[in-house]
């Protein structure tokens, strides 16, 4: 015999139980084969009445308590609104009136993976998946639909004491970390990937959107002007590692004309100005203060096709140049292959092409080409044809007019004055005479005492 329903004596009349007397359990257990219809079925037909009304004064036992540890491929919870416009498939409401240190979650999944993932299996979860689609769109220019993935709004009425607001936290912990990702977005090509406004004026943001090849762009838009400057602020160094090797920087659109610079594989820099329609790419450095070239090595200014040709200076500035011999500001060359040069001596060039001291006594060893040796080999250490130089002697007081000597690598404020003696002036001492700073400009011309 079949085990009889409950019924009312009409559709949709009577109750179970009532405010005064509600029963004090309900139990219900579904058959495990044979039904053909849900354990409990509630079909409210009253659309302004809840459906099912749970008034719990529980504090520390669950409210509702769903039990599916057998369930695989269904959902545990299933709702379906096609109809919704102003109200939420599920509205959590809490208002909070504690006034005491509390630590809660206003929603909890709390998922713990157990078993082992065996040999070419794949196990893929998602604490919270999110799929919207509009496959419909818009009938007309001027509709509008915003679909947003997740809104947070957090709001403090004011500061006092430690208010503290995190729209999104992410911490992710002992997994691989090559395939480990704290945020990822895939967005349309040509869409922005980030966006953050500023809260006096949304129109001002900064974005970063990324496209095909992976090529990303960072901007920053003023709404109402141009200051939306962009300013990083490394607790270190700033670095930039470019696979091409160069850095490109144009101005607004016109990406063909710019400045790249380029670092090599040993860190060789090179700053190279393009000018695409033309030769205008013009380079200036407008410093308000000094400009310093410290270079362990040479520094080269080009000439021919890959310079300008030439270069101007307005300003050179030459300085007295201590008491170290061969120390010196000015024109140096290095040439002559000679060696066991005595370092602040003044030197002839001959016509074999070495360098010899040079000797007031004949023409013939100081005429032409005079220098100072700034050290023991020319073409190592240089020769000095002009400007400020510490010279090995001291040849007279500040001020004094100094002429080639009679002494061979010397010079001196005396003139020369014996028969076959050259006279030639090659500078004038600029500082302490103890020291033997000079200014060494030889004289083109000289005189042969007869």
């Amino acid at each position: 015999m079949a085990t009889p329903n409950i019924v009312p004596r009409a559709d949709q009349a009577g109750g179970l139980g009532t405010a005064a007397k509600a029963w004090g359990n309900l139990f219900i257990k579904h058959p495990a084969t044979g039904a053909d219809n849900s354990a409990a079925t509630i079909a409210n037909k009253d659309s302004d009445q809840i459906a099912l009304d749970i008034d719990a004064e529980n504090t520390t036992a669950n409210i509702l308590d769903i039990s599916a540890g057998d369930l695989t491929t269904a959902n545990a919870l299933f709702i379906d609104c096609n109809a919704l416009t102003t109200g939420s498939a599920i509205k959590l409401d809490i208002d909070d009136a504690l006034t005491t240190s509390a630590t809660k979650s206003l929603m909890l999944i709390d998922y713990d993976k157990s078993g082992t993932t065996g040999a070419g299996q794949s196990s893929t979860t998602t604490a919270l998946d999110i799929t919207m689609v509009d496959a419909a769109g818009v009938a007309h220019g001027s509709a509008a639909v915003t679909s947003t993935g997740v809104g947070v709004r957090i709001d403090a009425p004011n500061t006092t004491g430690t208010i503290t607001q995190t729209g999104f936290s992410a911490i992710l912990t002992d997994g691989d970390t090559a395939t480990t990702i704290g945020y990822l977005s895939n967005t349309e090509d040509g869409s922005t990937d980030f966006k953050a406004v500023s809260s006096a004026d949304t129109a001002d943001f900064f974005s970063i959107a990324t496209t095909a090849s992976g090529a990303t762009t960072l901007a920053t838009v003023d709404g109402g002007g141009a200051a939306a400057h962009l300013t990083i602020v490394p607790d270190g160094d700033l670095l930039l590692t470019p696979g091409s090797g160069a850095v490109k920087i144009y101005d607004s659109d016109n990406a063909a004309d710019n400045l790249s610079i380029g670092i090599g594989t040993n860190g060789d820099t090179t700053l190279t100005t393009t000018d695409a329609a033309g030769a205008a790419a013009h380079f200036e450095v407008a410093a308000d203060g000094n400009i310093t070239l410290d270079a362990a090595g040479n520094i080269s200014l080009e000439s021919g096709t890959n310079s300008t040709n030439h270069v101007s200076i307005d300003h050179r500035k030459f300085e007295p140049t201590g008491s170290t011999d061969g120390t010196a500001i000015g024109d140096v060359v290095y040439f002559g292959g000679t060696i066991e040069m005595i370092t602040g001596a003044i030197y002839h060039y001959k016509s074999d092409g070495t360098w010899e001291l040079a000797d007031a006594d004949a023409a013939s060893t100081s005429d032409g080409l005079l220098g100072v040796a700034l050290g023991a080999a020319s073409d190592t250490n240089g020769v000095l044809l002009r400007g400020t130089v510490t010279i090995d002697h001291d040849p007279g007081a500040v001020g004094d007019v100094l002429y080639l000597s009679t002494t061979a690598g010397d010079c001196s404020a005396t003139a020369p004055s014996g028969t076959g003696d050259v006279v030639r002036i090659i500078g004038y001492q600029v500082k302490s005479a103890s020291n033997g700073e000079i200014w060494f400009n030889p004289d083109n011309t000289f005189v042969e005492i007869s």
